[in-house]
């Protein structure tokens, strides 16, 4: 890493550490960071956690402890969605986009033509002798109520 690049991330270590959003800790794991230059001329911190994410299991981990911090707003105002908290603001309106094949149902929630969640399941035996309309609506009924 280049000088300029250390003490970069020293600055912005510093700065969450004093910020209270991190705490010193002396595991023995790392994790690559590398340093993306912005438009205006400061530096995004990129952080892979893929590796350590692998020994720990750190998105579940993450997501279960949302859903109890979160949980009296959840699905009123709140999605934990893997490593995001998503709220959505409700002035601006979605979309729910659907589809059906002989052997399965999908559906993508849009905010401006930006995806926000996928939701997709297997057609039951029943469901793969119903009609294309009838599949079509199956996959508009479930993706409402999921």
């Amino acid at each position: 890493m280049a000088s300029s690049e250390l003490a970069e991330l020293r600055r912005q270590l510093d700065d969450l550490l004093d910020a209270g959003l991190i705490q010193p800790l002396k595991a023995p794991y790392g994790v690559p960071v590398l340093f993306q230059k912005k438009h205006y001329g400061s530096m995004r911190m990129c952080v892979n956690y893929r590796t350590l994410n692998k020994l720990t299991n750190a998105p579940a981990t993450f997501c279960n402890l949302m859903n109890d911090v979160l949980h009296e707003f959840l699905d009123n105002f709140v999605v934990v969605y893997l490593d995001d908290i998503v709220l959505p603001d409700f002035e601006k309106p979605f979309e729910v986009h659907t589809d059906a094949s002989d052997h399965a149902i999908r559906g993508i929630l849009l905010r401006e033509g930006h995806p926000i969640t996928y939701e997709s399941r297997k057609l039951k035996d029943t469901e793969q002798r119903y009609s294309t309309h009838e599949k079509e609506m199956t996959a508009v009924v479930h993706c409402l109520e999921t």
